[in-house]
């Protein structure tokens, strides 16, 4: 008996897709590979991900929370007073329990609403760059843009369990940027430029501009113009807040 000629190797063992968490790991550091192959995926998945484990965390820490809230309101208070000074403590103890509790419990619907307009505003900047995407797909990167706010979160739940509550003077005292090292009552216009200049808000933006450049197929020189208008247009509600406020 001969041995034959050639032996077949065997056939390559299949290699098994990527899922749900090979896509939460990626996001972080590899999102354009992230974009590539969920495209045309439902943008539920991240945002109902986000949602979850942001308002979990918020519901857990709330009390660790408080003191950044009681800041802002009553900073609002005395701005408020300043302009009427008849009014008292007591017209806002109302609506101090509401904040509390919005500031909470809200996030379950505001989280989706502000994936749905940061979506509105991806759809709009792809199109100021002809990259040819759906409102749907804007709203998909939004979704995966949100994955930083997680950590986010859990950084402030760390620092918050570290550092003395008294210190709390609003909540850029948690800020991982420039607003860090602002007075607290520093013009409110450029706290609303100069607090954007922060890790998380940035690497947000990073994502939007490379979820545009991948799922639009646009040449990758244009991801860091992509990603300044991005982050101009970030600034814009709450510079619009700002200017009410003054």
């Amino acid at each position: 008996m001969t041995a034959p000629d050639t032996i077949e190797s065997p056939p390559p063992a299949p290699t098994e897709a990527p899922g749900a968490l090979d896509d939460l790991i990626e996001i972080f550091v590899a999102p354009a590979t992230v974009f590539a192959r969920r495209a045309n995926a439902s943008a539920w998945l991240p945002i109902l991900i986000a949602t979850i484990v942001i308002t979990g965390l918020a519901i857990v820490g709330k009390d660790a929370m408080a003191p950044i809230f009681d800041a802002e309101f009553s900073r609002g208070i005395a701005a408020a007073q300043k302009q009427n000074p008849q009014l008292t403590a007591e017209n806002f103890e109302g609506m101090r329990k509401f904040g509390t509790f919005t500031s909470t419990y809200g996030l379950v619907a505001f989280l989706p609403l502000s994936a749905l307009l940061v979506g509105l505003w991806v759809w709009i900047v792809a199109k100021l760059f002809s990259a040819p995407i759906t409102y749907g797909q804007g709203i998909l990167i939004a979704g995966w843009s949100m994955m930083p706010r997680i950590l986010g979160t859990v950084i402030d739940l760390a620092q918050l369990m570290l550092i003395d509550a008294a210190t709390i003077t609003g909540r850029f005292s948690l800020s991982l940027g420039v607003g860090r090292f602002l007075d607290p009552d520093t013009q409110q216009v450029l706290m609303a430029v100069l607090g954007r200049v922060d890790l998380i808000t940035l690497w947000v933006t990073a994502i939007i501009a490379v979820g545009i450049v991948t799922v639009g197929k646009l040449d990758r020189s244009k991801v860091w113009l992509i990603g300044a208008v991005s982050w101009i247009g970030g600034m814009l509600f709450p510079l619009f807040g700002a200017l009410r406020a003054g």
